[in-house]
């Protein structure tokens, strides 16, 4: 029997296991205060407040969640990136609580956090190499570039190039690269402070 199959309780449980349990959950919930934590990040960098600067903490955070959970299984890995992005669309995608109803509103936040979830997951193998720097900002942008197109064709709400209002220096590089180009920009250069 091993410390992960052991009963933790009792006097049966092996001396140790206890504490190994402990220890392989703290990892875990790190992964989900990070992931909380990040998506506030993610939805104060939007209108209202509006903070556009805090968007380079996004993709770091998100990496960081995916770094702390590699030894779970991809269903856990997933449900990490869910609650990052229900953390994220709920507040803002307020505005559509009242028009629409409350279950419109947390089922479009649900549609929306998926394909965070899903990003999650396949950057997961990617998050012990220095290669994430690339990497983790390509699936991010792929991601987003997919939200926003299925299952609601043109909801690209909440993406990281909306979050640059007109203060942010980095605004002028849309006329260049497009929303998709300053959103890969921007999960670069926060994929950089990452690595």
């Amino acid at each position: 029997m091993t410390a992960v199959d052991a009963p933790t309780t009792g006097e049966d449980a092996p001396a140790g296991a206890v504490q190994r349990r402990r220890w392989t959950r703290s990892p875990l919930l790190a992964a989900a205060a990070v992931a909380v934590v990040t998506g506030l990040v993610w939805a104060f960098a939007h209108p209202a407040p509006s903070l556009w600067w805090l968007v380079f903490g996004v993709v770091p955070g998100w990496l960081t969640v995916a770094h702390l959970a590699r030894e779970q299984r991809a269903r856990t890995v997933a449900a990490l990136g869910f609650l990052l992005g229900m953390t994220a669309f709920l507040p803002m995608l307020r505005w559509l609580a009242e028009p629409a109803t409350p279950v419109a509103w947390v089922l479009l936040a649900a549609t929306q956090a998926s394909w965070v979830a899903l990003a999650t997951v396949a950057v997961r193998p990617w998050t012990g190499t220095r290669a994430v720097a690339v990497v983790g900002p390509l699936i991010w942008t792929g991601m987003e570039v997919l939200r926003a197109r299925a299952p609601l064709t043109g909801f690209g709400w909440g993406d990281l190039a909306t979050a640059h209002t007109d203060a942010s220096w980095m605004l002028t590089t849309a006329r260049v690269l497009g929303a998709d180009g300053l959103t890969l920009l921007t999960g670069l250069l926060g994929a950089l402070v990452w690595v």
